[in-house]
Protein backbone atom coordinates (compact mmCIF):
# COMPACT_ATOMS: atom_id res chain seq x y z
CA UNK A 1 0.00 0.00 0.00
CA UNK A 2 1.20 3.53 -0.80
CA UNK A 3 1.27 5.37 2.54
CA UNK A 4 1.80 9.08 3.13
CA UNK A 5 2.80 10.20 6.61
CA UNK A 6 1.88 13.66 7.84
CA UNK A 7 3.84 14.83 10.85
CA UNK A 8 5.89 17.82 12.06
CA UNK A 9 8.67 17.22 9.55
CA UNK A 10 9.29 20.18 7.23
CA UNK A 11 11.50 23.03 8.55
CA UNK A 12 11.74 21.24 11.87
CA UNK A 13 15.09 20.81 13.61
CA UNK A 14 13.74 19.24 16.80
CA UNK A 15 15.51 15.95 17.54
CA UNK A 16 12.46 14.10 18.80
CA UNK A 17 10.23 15.26 15.95
CA UNK A 18 12.63 14.14 13.24
CA UNK A 19 13.66 10.87 14.87
CA UNK A 20 10.06 9.78 15.47
CA UNK A 21 9.36 10.66 11.82
CA UNK A 22 12.26 8.42 10.81
CA UNK A 23 11.09 5.57 13.05
CA UNK A 24 7.48 5.51 11.82
CA UNK A 25 8.58 5.74 8.19
CA UNK A 26 11.01 2.85 8.67
CA UNK A 27 8.53 0.62 10.53
CA UNK A 28 5.85 1.04 7.86
CA UNK A 29 8.37 0.24 5.14
CA UNK A 30 9.43 -2.89 7.03
CA UNK A 31 5.75 -3.89 7.18
CA UNK A 32 5.76 -3.94 3.39
CA UNK A 33 4.33 -0.55 2.45
CA UNK A 34 5.62 2.02 0.00
CA UNK A 35 6.07 4.98 2.30
CA UNK A 36 6.89 8.66 2.05
CA UNK A 37 6.71 11.38 4.65
CA UNK A 38 4.82 14.35 3.23
CA UNK A 39 6.84 17.56 3.04
CA UNK A 40 4.10 19.83 4.31
CA UNK A 41 4.55 23.50 5.17
CA UNK A 42 1.91 24.48 7.71
CA UNK A 43 3.56 27.82 8.56
CA UNK A 44 2.89 27.00 12.20
CA UNK A 45 6.38 27.90 13.31
CA UNK A 46 5.95 31.52 12.19
CA UNK A 47 5.89 34.30 14.76
CA UNK A 48 2.37 35.52 13.90
CA UNK A 49 0.90 32.02 14.23
CA UNK A 50 2.57 31.57 17.60
CA UNK A 51 1.18 34.88 18.84
CA UNK A 52 -2.30 33.89 17.67
CA UNK A 53 -1.88 30.69 19.69
CA UNK A 54 -0.88 32.72 22.75
CA UNK A 55 -4.10 34.74 22.55
CA UNK A 56 -6.12 31.55 22.80
CA UNK A 57 -5.15 31.53 26.49
CA UNK A 58 -7.59 33.06 28.96
CA UNK A 59 -4.94 34.14 31.46
CA UNK A 60 -3.53 37.58 30.52
CA UNK A 61 -0.32 36.97 32.46
CA UNK A 62 0.27 33.79 30.47
CA UNK A 63 -0.37 35.68 27.21
CA UNK A 64 2.19 38.36 28.12
CA UNK A 65 4.78 35.79 29.23
CA UNK A 66 4.29 33.73 26.09
CA UNK A 67 4.59 36.68 23.68
CA UNK A 68 7.74 38.02 25.38
CA UNK A 69 9.31 34.57 25.16
CA UNK A 70 8.48 34.39 21.45
CA UNK A 71 9.91 37.84 20.77
CA UNK A 72 13.18 36.83 22.36
CA UNK A 73 13.26 33.60 20.39
CA UNK A 74 12.41 35.06 16.99
CA UNK A 75 14.02 38.52 17.11
CA UNK A 76 16.80 38.67 19.70
CA UNK A 77 18.98 35.61 19.12
CA UNK A 78 22.67 36.37 19.20
CA UNK A 79 24.94 35.77 16.22
CA UNK A 80 26.42 32.68 17.91
CA UNK A 81 23.00 31.06 18.27
CA UNK A 82 22.05 32.01 14.71
CA UNK A 83 25.20 30.30 13.47
CA UNK A 84 24.44 27.22 15.57
CA UNK A 85 20.89 27.11 14.19
CA UNK A 86 22.22 27.30 10.63
CA UNK A 87 24.66 24.44 11.22
CA UNK A 88 21.95 22.41 12.92
CA UNK A 89 19.51 23.00 10.07
CA UNK A 90 22.13 21.78 7.58
CA UNK A 91 22.77 18.66 9.66
CA UNK A 92 19.05 17.91 9.85
CA UNK A 93 18.59 18.41 6.11
CA UNK A 94 21.35 15.87 5.42
CA UNK A 95 19.77 13.39 7.84
CA UNK A 96 16.30 13.73 6.31
CA UNK A 97 17.62 13.33 2.78
CA UNK A 98 19.61 10.22 3.69
CA UNK A 99 17.25 8.40 6.05
CA UNK A 100 13.64 9.55 5.56
CA UNK A 101 11.99 8.97 2.17
CA UNK A 102 9.82 12.04 1.58
CA UNK A 103 8.02 13.95 -1.14
CA UNK A 104 10.34 16.25 -3.06
CA UNK A 105 7.52 18.69 -3.65
CA UNK A 106 6.63 20.92 -0.71
CA UNK A 107 2.89 20.98 -0.09
CA UNK A 108 0.76 23.54 1.72
CA UNK A 109 -2.97 24.04 2.17
CA UNK A 110 -3.36 25.40 -1.36
CA UNK A 111 -2.29 22.19 -3.11
CA UNK A 112 -2.48 19.44 -0.50
CA UNK A 113 -5.57 17.79 -2.01
CA UNK A 114 -3.54 16.96 -5.13
CA UNK A 115 -1.50 14.51 -3.09
CA UNK A 116 -4.44 12.10 -3.06
CA UNK A 117 -3.19 10.86 -6.44
CA UNK A 118 0.05 9.59 -4.85
CA UNK A 119 -1.19 7.56 -1.88
CA UNK A 120 -3.74 4.92 -0.90
CA UNK A 121 -3.62 5.77 2.81
CA UNK A 122 -2.59 8.63 5.07
CA UNK A 123 -1.15 8.36 8.57
CA UNK A 124 -0.94 11.44 10.80
CA UNK A 125 1.48 11.35 13.69
CA UNK A 126 3.28 10.95 15.77
CA UNK A 127 4.32 13.97 17.81
CA UNK A 128 2.14 16.92 18.81
CA UNK A 129 0.12 17.10 15.59
CA UNK A 130 -3.13 17.50 17.53
CA UNK A 131 -1.84 20.03 20.04
CA UNK A 132 -3.74 23.31 20.18
CA UNK A 133 -0.77 25.25 18.82
CA UNK A 134 -0.41 23.11 15.69
CA UNK A 135 -3.69 21.52 14.75
CA UNK A 136 -5.76 24.70 14.82
CA UNK A 137 -3.60 26.44 12.22
CA UNK A 138 -4.32 23.85 9.54
CA UNK A 139 -6.90 21.08 9.19
CA UNK A 140 -4.26 18.97 7.44
CA UNK A 141 -3.23 17.20 10.64
CA UNK A 142 -6.83 15.98 10.93
CA UNK A 143 -6.46 14.58 7.37
CA UNK A 144 -9.34 16.72 6.15
CA UNK A 145 -7.69 16.91 2.71
CA UNK A 146 -7.86 13.12 2.24
CA UNK A 147 -10.39 11.79 -0.27
CA UNK A 148 -13.17 9.62 1.15
CA UNK A 149 -11.73 6.60 -0.69
CA UNK A 150 -8.42 6.83 1.21
CA UNK A 151 -7.61 5.11 4.48
CA UNK A 152 -7.13 7.57 7.35
CA UNK A 153 -5.13 6.51 10.38
CA UNK A 154 -3.61 8.36 13.29
CA UNK A 155 -0.57 6.81 14.93
CA UNK A 156 0.44 8.05 18.39
CA UNK A 157 -0.96 11.52 17.73
CA UNK A 158 -0.23 13.77 20.69
CA UNK A 159 -2.34 16.55 22.19
CA UNK A 160 -0.39 17.22 25.39
CA UNK A 161 -2.91 19.70 26.78
CA UNK A 162 -5.35 19.89 29.64
CA UNK A 163 -8.45 21.15 27.90
CA UNK A 164 -10.00 21.58 24.46
CA UNK A 165 -11.52 24.87 23.34
CA UNK A 166 -14.56 25.26 21.10
CA UNK A 167 -12.53 25.64 17.89
CA UNK A 168 -10.63 22.43 18.41
CA UNK A 169 -13.73 20.60 19.61
CA UNK A 170 -15.48 21.41 16.35
CA UNK A 171 -12.53 20.06 14.35
CA UNK A 172 -12.56 16.85 16.35
CA UNK A 173 -16.30 16.36 15.88
CA UNK A 174 -16.03 16.94 12.12
CA UNK A 175 -12.93 14.90 11.36
CA UNK A 176 -12.28 12.14 13.89
CA UNK A 177 -15.31 9.99 12.89
CA UNK A 178 -13.90 9.88 9.33
CA UNK A 179 -10.80 7.98 10.50
CA UNK A 180 -10.50 4.24 9.91
CA UNK A 181 -8.33 3.83 13.01
CA UNK A 182 -7.28 6.21 15.76
CA UNK A 183 -4.42 5.93 18.22
CA UNK A 184 -2.83 8.45 20.56
CA UNK A 185 0.44 8.69 22.44
CA UNK A 186 -0.92 9.84 25.81
CA UNK A 187 -3.54 7.99 27.81
CA UNK A 188 -5.21 11.28 28.79
CA UNK A 189 -5.99 12.01 25.12
CA UNK A 190 -8.33 9.01 24.89
CA UNK A 191 -10.81 10.57 27.30
CA UNK A 192 -10.18 14.12 26.06
CA UNK A 193 -11.10 13.16 22.49
CA UNK A 194 -14.09 11.01 23.35
CA UNK A 195 -15.61 13.76 25.49
CA UNK A 196 -15.90 15.81 22.30
CA UNK A 197 -17.84 13.17 20.38
CA UNK A 198 -21.53 12.34 20.52
CA UNK A 199 -20.66 8.68 20.08
CA UNK A 200 -17.36 7.50 21.67
CA UNK A 201 -14.82 5.84 19.36
CA UNK A 202 -12.35 3.04 19.90
CA UNK A 203 -9.08 4.91 20.48
CA UNK A 204 -5.88 2.96 21.08
CA UNK A 205 -3.09 4.08 23.37
CA UNK A 206 0.22 3.22 21.68
CA UNK A 207 3.96 3.78 21.88
CA UNK A 208 5.83 6.72 20.44
CA UNK A 209 7.40 5.53 17.15
CA UNK A 210 10.97 5.69 18.47
CA UNK A 211 10.04 2.92 20.94
CA UNK A 212 9.04 0.66 18.02
CA UNK A 213 12.75 0.22 17.27
CA UNK A 214 14.93 -1.58 19.78
CA UNK A 215 18.28 -0.33 21.06
CA UNK A 216 19.91 -2.79 18.65
CA UNK A 217 17.90 -1.36 15.75
CA UNK A 218 19.15 2.15 16.49
CA UNK A 219 22.73 1.02 17.08
CA UNK A 220 22.96 -1.13 13.95
CA UNK A 221 21.33 1.39 11.62
CA UNK A 222 23.52 4.32 12.60
CA UNK A 223 26.61 2.35 13.69
CA UNK A 224 26.42 3.89 17.15
CA UNK A 225 29.42 3.30 19.39
CA UNK A 226 28.67 5.64 22.27
CA UNK A 227 31.40 7.42 24.17
CA UNK A 228 33.31 6.84 27.41
CA UNK A 229 30.19 6.63 29.66
CA UNK A 230 32.10 8.78 32.15
CA UNK A 231 29.92 11.87 31.83
CA UNK A 232 26.53 13.31 32.70
CA UNK A 233 24.50 14.15 29.61
CA UNK A 234 22.32 17.24 30.12
CA UNK A 235 19.53 18.03 27.65
CA UNK A 236 17.23 20.75 28.99
CA UNK A 237 14.74 22.75 26.94
CA UNK A 238 13.64 25.23 29.60
CA UNK A 239 15.85 25.01 32.70
CA UNK A 240 15.80 27.33 35.68
CA UNK A 241 19.02 28.73 37.13
CA UNK A 242 18.39 26.53 40.17
CA UNK A 243 18.27 23.41 38.00
CA UNK A 244 21.66 24.29 36.49
CA UNK A 245 23.15 24.91 39.95
CA UNK A 246 21.85 21.59 41.30
CA UNK A 247 23.26 19.68 38.32
CA UNK A 248 26.61 21.41 38.78
CA UNK A 249 26.68 20.37 42.43
CA UNK A 250 25.68 16.80 41.53
CA UNK A 251 28.50 16.71 38.97
CA UNK A 252 30.98 17.90 41.59
CA UNK A 253 29.87 15.35 44.20
CA UNK A 254 30.01 12.28 41.91
CA UNK A 255 33.12 13.48 40.08
CA UNK A 256 31.79 13.31 36.53
CA UNK A 257 31.95 16.03 33.90
CA UNK A 258 28.86 17.39 32.15
CA UNK A 259 28.32 17.09 28.40
CA UNK A 260 25.57 19.43 27.21
CA UNK A 261 23.27 18.91 24.23
CA UNK A 262 22.55 22.58 23.39
CA UNK A 263 19.05 24.04 23.16
CA UNK A 264 17.63 27.54 22.92
CA UNK A 265 17.18 27.40 26.69
CA UNK A 266 20.69 26.19 27.58
CA UNK A 267 23.72 26.29 25.30
CA UNK A 268 27.38 27.30 25.14
CA UNK A 269 26.45 30.96 25.57
CA UNK A 270 24.85 30.54 29.00
CA UNK A 271 25.94 27.21 30.50
CA UNK A 272 28.64 26.88 33.17
CA UNK A 273 32.12 27.34 31.69
CA UNK A 274 33.31 23.91 32.82
CA UNK A 275 30.62 22.06 30.86
CA UNK A 276 31.42 20.50 27.49
CA UNK A 277 28.96 21.55 24.79
CA UNK A 278 28.09 19.17 21.96
CA UNK A 279 29.07 21.01 18.78
CA UNK A 280 27.98 18.43 16.19
CA UNK A 281 24.19 18.84 16.24
CA UNK A 282 23.31 16.05 13.81
CA UNK A 283 20.48 13.73 14.99
CA UNK A 284 22.82 10.71 15.01
CA UNK A 285 25.24 12.53 17.31
CA UNK A 286 22.32 13.38 19.60
CA UNK A 287 21.45 9.68 19.95
CA UNK A 288 25.09 8.74 20.41
CA UNK A 289 25.57 11.32 23.17
CA UNK A 290 22.56 9.99 25.11
CA UNK A 291 23.59 6.36 24.60
CA UNK A 292 27.16 6.99 25.76
CA UNK A 293 26.31 8.77 29.01
CA UNK A 294 26.49 7.20 32.45
CA UNK A 295 23.70 9.54 33.61
CA UNK A 296 21.15 11.60 31.63
CA UNK A 297 19.28 14.60 33.05
CA UNK A 298 16.58 15.95 30.76
CA UNK A 299 13.23 17.73 30.64
CA UNK A 300 12.66 16.53 27.08
CA UNK A 301 10.16 13.76 26.34
CA UNK A 302 12.33 12.18 23.65
CA UNK A 303 15.48 12.71 25.69
CA UNK A 304 13.80 10.60 28.37
CA UNK A 305 12.54 8.01 25.88
CA UNK A 306 15.91 7.42 24.21
CA UNK A 307 17.56 7.12 27.63
CA UNK A 308 15.08 4.37 28.48
CA UNK A 309 15.67 2.62 25.14
CA UNK A 310 19.41 2.52 25.88
CA UNK A 311 18.88 1.57 29.53
CA UNK A 312 20.67 4.64 30.86
CA UNK A 313 20.46 5.96 34.39
CA UNK A 314 18.14 8.88 33.73
CA UNK A 315 16.33 11.67 35.55
CA UNK A 316 13.30 13.25 33.89
CA UNK A 317 12.59 16.78 35.11
CA UNK A 318 8.95 17.86 34.83
CA UNK A 319 8.85 21.10 32.85
CA UNK A 320 5.45 22.49 33.76
CA UNK A 321 3.82 23.52 37.01
CA UNK A 322 0.15 22.89 37.74
CA UNK A 323 -0.65 26.54 36.88
CA UNK A 324 0.88 26.32 33.39
CA UNK A 325 -1.20 26.32 30.20
CA UNK A 326 0.73 23.16 29.25
CA UNK A 327 0.70 19.86 31.05
CA UNK A 328 3.07 16.99 31.79
CA UNK A 329 0.82 14.36 30.22
CA UNK A 330 3.62 12.98 28.03
CA UNK A 331 5.72 12.03 31.04
CA UNK A 332 2.71 11.08 33.17
CA UNK A 333 1.58 8.72 30.43
CA UNK A 334 5.01 7.07 30.37
CA UNK A 335 4.77 6.60 34.13
CA UNK A 336 1.48 4.71 33.65
CA UNK A 337 2.97 2.66 30.85
CA UNK A 338 6.36 1.78 32.36
CA UNK A 339 7.73 1.50 35.94
CA UNK A 340 9.78 4.71 35.79
CA UNK A 341 8.23 6.77 38.58
CA UNK A 342 11.41 6.76 40.67
CA UNK A 343 13.38 8.82 38.14
CA UNK A 344 10.85 11.60 37.56
CA UNK A 345 11.61 14.85 39.40
CA UNK A 346 9.81 18.13 39.98
CA UNK A 347 11.38 21.23 38.42
CA UNK A 348 12.45 22.28 41.91
CA UNK A 349 14.59 19.22 42.64
CA UNK A 350 17.72 19.13 44.79
CA UNK A 351 20.96 17.38 43.80
CA UNK A 352 20.52 15.27 46.93
CA UNK A 353 17.50 13.61 45.30
CA UNK A 354 19.75 12.46 42.47
CA UNK A 355 22.25 10.98 44.91
CA UNK A 356 19.69 8.82 46.75
CA UNK A 357 17.47 7.83 43.82
CA UNK A 358 16.84 4.11 43.33
CA UNK A 359 18.13 2.68 40.05
CA UNK A 360 15.56 1.73 37.45
CA UNK A 361 14.70 -1.95 37.04
CA UNK A 362 15.50 -2.31 33.35
CA UNK A 363 14.74 -6.01 33.29
CA UNK A 364 11.14 -5.18 34.18
CA UNK A 365 11.01 -2.07 31.98
CA UNK A 366 12.28 -3.95 28.92
CA UNK A 367 9.79 -6.75 29.48
CA UNK A 368 6.83 -4.37 29.70
CA UNK A 369 8.12 -2.36 26.76
CA UNK A 370 8.36 -5.47 24.57
CA UNK A 371 4.64 -6.15 25.10
CA UNK A 372 3.70 -2.54 24.30
CA UNK A 373 5.88 -2.70 21.19
CA UNK A 374 4.13 -5.87 20.01
CA UNK A 375 0.67 -4.35 20.49
CA UNK A 376 1.61 -1.03 18.85
CA UNK A 377 3.07 -2.76 15.79
CA UNK A 378 -0.07 -4.86 15.57
CA UNK A 379 -2.21 -1.70 15.57
CA UNK A 380 -0.27 -0.39 12.57
CA UNK A 381 -0.50 -3.67 10.67
CA UNK A 382 -4.23 -4.09 11.21
CA UNK A 383 -5.05 -0.42 10.56
CA UNK A 384 -3.55 -0.53 7.08
CA UNK A 385 -4.82 -3.91 5.99
CA UNK A 386 -6.76 -3.87 2.73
Amino acid sequence: MRVGILTLFHNNDNYGAVLQAYALNRVLRYQGHEVKTITYDAHHYGFISKVKFAFRFHNKIEIFRHVIKLMKKFFFRGSLRQNMNSKKADAFAIFKEKYIPHTKEVYDDSNLTTINALFDAFVCGSDMVWHLGCADISTAYWLKFAASSKKRVSYAASMSQKTIDSIQQKQIQETLPTFDAVSVRESSSVDLLNRCLEKPMNIDWVLDPVFLLTAEDWQNTFLLKGFSCDYICVYLLSPSSKTVREINEYSRVIGKRVRLIPTDGLNSANCPAEWDCMMDEAPVHFINTLMGASVVITDSYHGFVFSLIFNREVFSVLRFSSSSEHDNSRIESLMKMLPVQSCVLSNNFSHKELLIAKPLDYKKINSVLALWRKNSLQFLRESLEN
